[in-house]
């Protein structure tokens, strides 16, 4: 029987992080990052990088391809056993 692993939990701080520094890697600007993805303003993704909140699975995917990484290359998951902040 298999053991159960441990449920992942998403590190939003640091998922932000790593998608500015991803989208900075780049050469993108985050101008660009909202053209991409037809936004009016860039709010949203200043809320991304700053760790407020986590894209929609659908804009994740959209990110994962514009950047040529995986999703889950984007996201960070806290190490288990770690608090929630």
């Amino acid at each position: 029987m298999n053991k159960l692993v441990p449920y992942p939990v998403i590190d939003v701080p640091k998922t932000g992080a790593r998608i500015k520094f991803l989208i900075a890697q780049s050469g993108l600007t985050v101008k660009e990052v909202k053209e991409f993805f037809g936004f009016e303003e860039p709010a949203a993704i200043y809320r991304w990088q700053r760790g407020m909140v986590l894209p929609t699975v659908d804009h994740l995917l959209a990110l994962s391809r514009l950047l040529g990484v995986t999703m889950e290359d984007i996201l960070v998951v806290k190490e288990p056993g770690k608090g929630s902040g």
